[in-house]
């Protein structure tokens, strides 16, 4: 049942960024760091996945994109996470890197960037949220940190 509704979540949360401007946090990137942090790798990776194919079905332009980099950051978290412990500065460095993949990935793939002052607000607001959503679904399913 917890797993439904995390992608259910997952589901909610990408209707809502989609509709968002360019600069509004990206909270399915820290959906799916959280879930990677507390979920099994494979349950981690179908977030990513399913985060990524909702992304592209709703804007198709780069129909892919969204997917490989959720699944990325999924992928890449799930091997980091068992080199470190619970650490609220661990959540940090994985949301910074997960930026970093996003939107250089975004870049390389189809050579645009959003607008500079855009993209700041953006992963300033993210980077800021990413310790209330990861309380709020720790909480919220019981979880504990994986670390194997």
């Amino acid at each position: 049942m917890k797993r439904f509704l995390l992608i259910l979540i997952a589901y909610l949360l990408a209707m809502v960024q989609l509709g968002a401007r360019g600069w509004f946090p990206n909270l399915l990137l820290l959906l799916v760091i959280t879930a990677a942090v507390f979920e099994e790798r494979n349950f981690a990776l179908v977030v990513g996945f399913l985060a990524g194919l909702f992304i592209d079905a709703g804007n198709p332009q780069y129909l892919g994109l969204n997917m490989m980099v959720y699944l990325l950051v999924a992928y890449g978290i799930t091997l980091v996470r068992r080199l470190v412990y619970e650490r609220i500065v661990y959540l940090f460095i994985f949301g910074a890197l997960a930026l970093l993949i996003r939107y250089g990935l975004n870049f390389l793939l189809s050579h645009q960037l959003p607008v500079l002052w855009q993209m700041a607000v953006a992963s300033i607001a993210t980077l800021v949220l990413l310790v209330p959503v990861y309380r709020l679904v720790k909480s919220l399913f019981n979880y504990q940190w994986k670390v194997a």
